[in-house]
Formats: structure tokens, sequence, C-alpha cells
């Protein structure tokens, strides 16, 4: 074989390689850090920032479970999207004589093997994924703000 065929076939299955790496991970990547619950300090009363909360997660294809819903917790379905599922809960907090509510949510991850039945936890979620949800939060509470007046 000549040694220009050669180096191009190197270069192609290189090329090749680096793409299907691309391809293969999940959307967002779990890569990023340690799942652990995100809180947040809102200035606004628990009934605003409860509704900002359940508008988000609608918009997101989160369907909520009223069952489980207590007026300092709100808890969704799990949410399937290919092999990966997701669940979400948010507990309220009413703090400084009510102008201000603490929000922890928890996002739980489950991804199931390419030919398997059963779901497992996974440990890491995207390094943005509280931030970018709470940041939703924060402008959805302005909204419903905006709203009531």
């Amino acid at each position: 074989m000549h040694r220009c065929t050669r180096y191009g076939l190197a270069a192609l299955l290189l090329f090749l390689l680096s793409a299907l790496g691309q391809c293969t991970t999940p959307t967002g990547g779990l890569e990023g850090v340690p799942n652990k619950p995100a809180s947040q300090v809102i200035d606004a009363p628990e009934p605003i920032v409860r509704q900002a909360v359940e508008r988000v997660l609608q918009k997101k294809n989160f369907v909520l479970q009223p069952a489980t819903d207590s007026p300092q917790q709100l808890q969704t379905d799990w949410l399937v999207d290919g092999r990966y599922r997701s669940k979400v809960i948010a507990n309220f907090k009413s703090l400084a004589a009510g102008n201000k509510t603490s929000l922890t949510m928890q996002v739980f991850v489950q991804k199931k093997g390419l030919w398997e039945e059963e779901w497992k936890p996974q440990q890491k979620i995207r390094d943005r994924a509280y931030e970018n949800l709470m940041a939703d939060v924060v402008m959805e509470t302005y909204r419903v703000i905006y709203e009531s007046q």
C-alpha cells in the first residue's frame, strides 16, 4: 500500500473515532459535577416561587405529582428521554416574614443500559444544570409577579 494512502486512512480513522466520541456523549454530558441539592434564596413570597417552579418544570415537560405535593414540597414524575430519565423535588421555606423564599432543588438522574431493563442512578450531573434551572425559576418568578399586578 502506498505511504500517502496509509496516512490518509489513518487520518480518516482518527477523524471517525473523534466524531464517534462526540456522538456517544449524552446530551449535555454527565461528566460534570457530583449531583447534590442546590439552594437559592429568592426575593418573593413562597406561593409565587412555587408557581414559578411549577411553570418552569412544566415548560421542561415534567409532569407534577399532585398526590405527593405539600405546601413545602413539589415533586415530578420521571421524565424519560431515551436511555435517561430524571425527576425533580423542590422544597420551599419562607424567610424574613414571608418576603423571601429559600428554594432547594434536587434533580435525580437515572440511566438504563443499552439492553438492560433496570434503571441505575447517576452520581454526576451537567456542571451548570442547577445554575440554569435556578436562573429559569428566578426569571419565571419575575413573570409571575408582573402578571399578578
